[in-house]
């Protein structure tokens, strides 16, 4: 039983951060589709560093290519 309390805990400590998150990119943008566009953005930054062994988005910003955008 404890171990099923546990993953609920982490799942609703995942889900408050994700809507921490899903508030800031509406925050940010005026439409739907801008919030939506400005969080697969960040999930392609993520996924650009995947082969590392701790999640990062990476030193500068990237591209959907990958390549950087230094400001």
């Amino acid at each position: 039983m404890s171990n099923s309390k546990e993953i609920q805990k982490n799942l609703r400590k995942n889900t408050t951060k994700a809507h921490e998150i899903a508030k800031m990119a509406c925050n940010e943008s005026e439409t739907y589709g801008g919030a939506l566009a400005l969080l697969q953005l960040a999930a392609s930054m993520i996924e650009w560093q995947r082969d590392r062994e701790k999640p990062t988005a990476g030193e500068y910003p990237r591209d959907r290519y990958g390549r950087e955008i230094k400001e």
